[in-house]
């Protein structure tokens, strides 16, 4: 969730603007946007000047991926059978995430946060790649931890840096 307040007490005027879907453009496009009208700047674009930091962070984006696809690994495999790494998992903030066996794939569910569930995609050895459902999780990589005896111990999880900028250790218990 976003808000952004101006308060102009000199042109008595205020005003709040309420999101709770980010990140997208609309915010900070109508928030310029009004402020400029109300101080009687009509000459820029600001819808024009957020597509264009859009379409470039887009393209870093890109690049990025391409560069994280460029230096994976190939030609590994989970060190156990996907069944192996399906069970419960907690982390004491944010309470517990279930790893399913969906065919020939795992799936990932948080607890907390029920809409925010993804495929996900082996990477290399014990580490898989998510897209979540929840679109402003973005994707992330869930590494597991085998213990001494060859079970899944835990695993971590990170989302987009702006949602939240920690990583998160789930303990298996079950």
């Amino acid at each position: 969730m976003q808000s952004l307040i101006a308060l102009l007490p000199e042109e008595r005027l205020g005003f709040v603007i309420l999101t709770n879907c980010i990140p997208h453009l609309l915010n900070g496009t109508l928030f310029r946007t009004i402020l400029d009208c109300a101080l009687g700047f009509h000459d820029r674009d600001w819808r024009a000047d957020f597509l264009e930091m859009n379409h470039k962070e887009q393209a870093r984006a890109d690049e990025k991926r391409q560069k994280m696809e460029d230096a994976r690994p190939q030609g590994t495999h989970p060190s156990l059978p996907l069944a192996d790494y399906a069970g419960t998992y907690c982390n004491p903030i944010y309470g517990s995430l279930t790893v399913t066996v969906d065919g020939d794939q795992l799936t990932v569910q948080l607890g907390a946060h029920p809409q925010a569930h993804g495929v996900m995609e082996h990477w290399h050895t014990d580490t898989f790649f998510v897209r979540w459902s929840y679109l402003s999780f973005e994707e992330s990589f869930i590494p597991f931890s085998i213990g001494l005896n060859g079970t899944v111990e835990s695993l971590r999880v990170k989302v987009a840096e702006f949602v939240d900028p920690l990583e998160y250790e789930f303990r298996r218990i079950s």
